[in-house]
C-alpha cells in the first residue's frame, strides 16, 4: 500500500509542482533537496471476523512535508493532502476504501551542518491520514 501511495503522489500535478520527484518511503535523504516529501506506516490494525480475517487494514500513516521555509513545507503538505484525501478505489491492486486526514502539526528542526558548521532550520509538516485498504 505504502508503494502505491508514493507512485500516487509522484503522479499529481500538484505534488510534482511542489516537490519535484523527492517522495520517498520512511526515510529522506540527509541534506538532500528541499521541499521533499516523505512517507511511512505508523501502525496498521487488521479486520477480524469470527472466521477469521476479513481482509480490510485500518493504516494510520504519516507524510512529513519538509522545507527550508516554512511555506515550503505547508505547501507541500497541502498539495498531498489534495492528492490523497477522499481517495477510493483500485489502484494498482489495492483496493482503498477511504483515506482520511486525522491530524496536521508543524515543527521546527534547528541544528548544525556538519560539513559547514552553519546553523540549518529545516520546516516540517506532519499530516496523518487514516487508510482503509484491502490488499498490498
Amino acid at each position: 500500500m505504502e508503494e502505491v501511495l508514493v507512485r500516487i503522489l509522484l503522479a499529481d500535478p500538484g505534488v510534482r509542482a511542489s516537490v519535484g520527484d523527492r517522495v520517498t518511503p520512511v526515510t529522506r535523504l540527509q541534506g538532500g533537496v528541499l521541499p521533499a516529501l516523505v512517507v511511512q506506516t505508523i501502525s496498521g490494525r487488521r479486520g477480524y471476523t469470527t472466521e477469521g480475517p476479513d481482509g480490510l487494514v485500518t493504516s494510520r500513516v504519516q507524510l512529513d512535508a519538509w522545507g527550508r521555509r516554512y511555506a515550503e513545507a505547508k505547501t507541500a503538505a497541502r498539495a498531498a493532502i489534495r492528492a490523497l484525501s477522499g481517495l477510493s478505489g483500485e489502484i494498482a491492486g489495492v483496493a482503498f476504501g477511504g483515506v482520511f486526514v486525522d491530524g496536521e502539526d508543524d515543527s521546527l528542526d534547528a541544528g548544525s551542518n556538519s560539513q559547514s558548521g552553519q546553523p540549518e532550520r529545516y520546516y516540517r509538516t506532519r499530516v496523518d491520514f487514516i487508510i482503509w485498504h484491502h490488499g498490498a
